[in-house]
């Protein structure tokens, strides 16, 4: 096209065709394809970390501060509410394998009595804005077993 003159139909359209064609015949599908197409998707993509918090790997310090609070909890039985009542640590003696808690400890939830909840099952608990994690319970040996579970987090 001379400069100063407007371009024809014809010429706008092989200048599109001529385009595309050179875009699309360097794309080979094959890694080191020089093609703009294979350039854009061979960006390094960014990797985003998300941090996740879950109630079953939280550590005995973090389950003291939730004493009294309650904890919504679902199983079999429907959707529950259970109160936690108590943490006590277990005694250590020696050390502890690789990938276990420091401190072993166990938690009791003390349900109301319309609750049925009736444990040795894996429940979902959920508190306040943390996510949703499955725990096993099981009946605690004890004067409330009817309306407390367990939970042993090693």
């Amino acid at each position: 096209m001379l400069e100063g003159r407007e371009a024809t139909r014809r010429e706008v359209l092989n200048a599109a065709i001529l385009g595309s064609a050179v875009l699309i015949g360097g794309c080979s599908g094959e890694a080191g394809s020089s093609s703009a197409l294979s350039v854009v998707a061979a960006a390094p993509k960014q990797v985003v970390e998300v941090a996740t918090f879950s109630l079953g790997a939280a550590e005995i310090e973090y389950w003291r501060g939730l004493i009294g609070q309650n904890f919504a909890v679902s199983g079999a039985e429907g959707p529950m509410h259970a109160d936690l009542v108590a943490v006590t640590a277990l005694p250590v003696v020696g050390e502890r394998p690789a990938g276990l808690r420091l401190q072993p400890f166990i938690l009791e939830f003390d349900f109301a009595a319309r609750e049925q909840a009736t444990g040795d099952a894996l429940y979902t608990l959920a508190f306040g804005r943390d996510p949703a994690s499955m725990m096993y319970l099981q009946l605690a040996g004890h004067p409330n077993a009817g309306t407390r579970l367990t939970a042993l987090l090693n």
